[in-house]
């Protein structure tokens, strides 16, 4: 038995993908895990900030396909590399893949069925991203 101090409230269920557990917080961070001991693979920090008045940061439980971790942060929808391409414990926003505007809060998760990763919004809009990325960035 391990335990990880995420240092903030955790609003979402963890994802768990071969031998990694991926879990977000309030703050804006998403941590990936080695499920065997509990160490820390990587962190990515958004630019997402707590408010004190409501929950913020991140509330969506984590998707995995395809090497990419799909994640929605404050209206947006963003895909990361599951493994860390420098390996040097930090995805920075420069090894984001691609990240998409979808509107609203971002407290939806996205799921991956048939090739694509579907997600909706506040406003009532579902999306569906198929492989290829998005040709707009917010």
């Amino acid at each position: 038995i391990w335990s990880f101090d995420t240092t903030d409230y955790v609003y979402s269920s963890p994802s768990i993908h071969d031998g990694k557990l991926f879990v977000g917080c309030a703050n804006g961070t998403l941590t990936c895990l080695d499920t065997d001991q509990g160490g820390r693979v990587w962190t990515y920090r958004s630019d997402a900030r707590k408010r004190y008045t409501q929950p913020r940061g991140i509330l969506s439980s984590p998707a995995l396909a395809g090497g990419k971790v799909f994640l929605t942060v404050e209206g947006n929808l963003l895909a990361l590399p599951e493994i860390d391409p420098n390996g040097d414990g930090v995805i920075s926003s420069d090894e984001v893949l691609w990240s998409y505007a979808i509107g609203g809060d971002g407290v939806c998760s996205p799921i991956i069925a048939n090739g694509c990763v579907y997600v909706g919004n506040h406003q009532g809009t579902v999306y569906c991203f198929g492989p290829k990325p998005p040709s707009r960035k917010p």
